[in-house]
């Protein structure tokens, strides 16, 4: 957070302290911080609320890797049922793929919600005495369904795709 608002080197700067994102002046001691935002809970990163707004306590949340996902900048949004939604957000509320939703938007499609044609039903995989689609494990363990289906076509079992961690790059 403080990198990002206030070092020029740091390659996210530009996003952020060069767009006039600063952090207020209480949590610039880690301790104010701590007393205001609490421990990260696990599963979830510091999130502002409004992207346009500074670090200060009544903009910023904890929040999922999903949720992180929805507010963020280069989103699309679409107008669906009297709702603004974003594309992924859509695409999960009627049980499509982003692509589904951007292929009928570019196609002038009026109807975002309908289902799409499926030439199988949908594989299910079975972990920990629960069986959900791939997509769904995704959003359960926060690794994206390309990576587990990447994972799965190199042949790894199901529960190592799930169970090992991301592997974040250095640098």
């Amino acid at each position: 957070m403080l990198n990002r608002c206030f070092n020029e080197n740091n390659h996210s700067y530009k996003n952020y302290g060069a767009r006039g994102i600063t952090v207020c002046a209480r949590w610039k001691d880690f301790a104010n911080f701590l007393a205001d935002m609490g421990p990260k809970p696990v599963g979830k990163s510091l999130d502002r609320i409004n992207n346009d707004g500074n670090y200060e306590p009544s903009n910023c949340h904890w929040a999922t890797p999903i949720q992180q996902g929805n507010n963020t900048r280069a989103n699309r949004h679409v107008e669906v049922q009297g709702e603004k939604l974003t594309i992924a957000q859509c695409a999960r509320r009627f049980g499509l793929t982003p692509m589904t939703i951007k292929y009928r938007l570019r196609r002038g499609d009026s109807d975002l919600t309908r289902p799409a044609l499926k030439d199988s039903a949908p594989k299910f995989y079975t972990y920990a005495e629960q069986s959900l689609k791939l997509s769904e494990w995704a959003r359960k363990v926060g690794i994206r369904k390309g990576l587990l289906e990447l994972r799965l076509s190199r042949g790894w079992t199901f529960s190592r795709a799930i169970e090992t961690p991301l592997q974040r790059k250095r640098g």
